[in-house]
């Protein structure tokens, strides 16, 4: 009895670590929920493996037959991966000339100080003291890395990434450079980083760098930012529902001691 009722802790101690994991994704993406570019991520759980018993006798029919299934007890379960989910977000207008949104898939690249390359979906840019397109607040260089002379009156970045400027209020726009973007076969293998910043990884495959527009790249939208993908409703949804298993699986705490009980008075 002393083994069925551990076992039975067990398999709940580790649905209610996954449900932990659960509950602390569906926490970030709800509070996330209002940051350019953010990714939403959640949880996937796998069973563990199972112990097999085929005690003498046990799957032998009264014809001497074997019956056609085990004994076969589980050990619970665990979480096998968190997912990020690098859907698009909505392209909210906000008409500032060095906000960009990727139109489709594809990735900013941006220049870590360590001279690691960086992608972000957030392209919220503005310019350093020398004119340098950078991000904000970080202050990372936004590659390729283009620079907007002094005097500059106007900025426009075309679909393909091509920034032209104004300067002193002239007629005609200067090509300063192009910015280009990288896509990655499993997005979803790229680490996290922070500020909304992510690296390749083994997982993501090698990054394909290009130019907006081109095949499997998406338009650059200036003036735009993309909205975090994450769904509220859906995250409180998400809530609910972890809370609901969690609570059943503490249930499991309550019948054991009601058992550990009743076995020791009958045992006494």
């Amino acid at each position: 009895m002393v083994v069925g009722v551990n076992r039975a802790l067990s398999i709940a101690e580790t649905g209610m670590r996954y449900y932990e994991t659960a509950l602390a994704t569906a926490s970030q993406n709800l509070a996330a929920a209002g940051v350019t570019g953010y990714k939403k991520a959640h949880a996937i759980g796998t069973d563990l493996p199972y112990t097999r018993h085929d005690p003498a006798g046990a799957n032998t029919s009264t014809s001497g037959t074997k019956t056609p299934s085990g004994i076969e007890i589980g050990l619970g379960v665990r979480t096998a991966a968190v997912v990020r989910n690098f859907s698009q977000g909505d392209l909210a207008k906000t008409d500032a000339p060095l906000d960009m949104a990727i139109s489709g898939d594809g990735f900013f690249q941006i220049l870590m100080p360590d001279g690691t390359i960086a992608y972000t979906r957030a392209g919220v840019f503005t310019l350093s003291p020398t004119g340098l397109i950078i991000t904000q607040p970080s202050g990372y260089t936004v590659g390729p890395g283009i620079t907007v002379p002094t005097g500059t009156t106007g900025i426009k970045i075309d679909e393909s990434g091509i920034v032209y400027v104004q300067v002193n209020n002239g007629s005609t726009l200067t090509q300063v450079g192009q910015f280009q973007t990288t896509t990655f076969m499993n997005p979803s293998g790229l680490a996290a980083m922070g500020d909304t910043l992510f690296q390749e990884t083994e997982a993501s495959g090698n990054p394909d760098t290009g130019t907006p527009g081109t095949v499997r790249r998406g338009t650059i939208k200036q003036g735009y930012r993309e909205s975090a993908n994450s769904n509220t409703l859906e995250d409180v949804i998400e809530l609910m529902r972890i809370e609901k298993h969690y609570n059943f699986l503490t249930k499991v705490l309550t019948t054991a001691k009601a058992i550990w009980e009743q076995d020791a008075q009958i045992g006494g």
